[in-house]
């Protein structure tokens, strides 16, 4: 899950693509050295959450954040933002403390452990991934 306006540039091109934008993402920790980046590499797809999926996205990003809550114009700012699920097709780990370019990389099949053919009888609209350090 990401937050972006739909008024942002790419907000716009997301939307635009809808019910679901292809995207690429990376998640990592700042301030890391070369020699212990650990972070995500990933593509897959993206939707607007609406209606209870954004209600609940809020509440999972509350309690994620709850400094937010404490401070008038970020409390502001949460509410009328725009509510992003990526759904993941391909990741990739980089850990460089495994060695320097170590990569693991799983596909979709692998991330959601189960065949390809299965997919579409799955209902994922309660996924949330949340990435941090491993």
């Amino acid at each position: 899950m990401f937050l972006s306006s739909i008024s942002t540039r790419h907000g716009q091109a997301l939307l635009s693509r809808q019910p679901s934008a292809r995207c690429a993402f990376t998640a990592q920790k700042d301030e890391q050295t070369w020699d212990a980046i650990t972070g995500i590499q990933g593509q897959g797809t993206c939707h607007r959450l609406e209606g209870t999926a954004r209600d609940e996205a809020r509440t999972v990003y509350a309690a994620r954040f709850p400094f937010v809550a404490d401070t008038p114009h970020l409390a502001q700012a949460l509410s009328a933002a725009d509510y992003w699920e990526v759904r993941p097709h391909w990741l990739r780990l980089i850990d460089n403390s495994r060695g320097f370019g170590h990569k693991t990389e799983w596909t979709r099949e692998t991330i959601w452990g189960i065949r390809r053919d299965h997919l579409a009888a799955r209902d994922f609209s309660r996924t949330v991934f949340d990435v941090q350090g491993h």
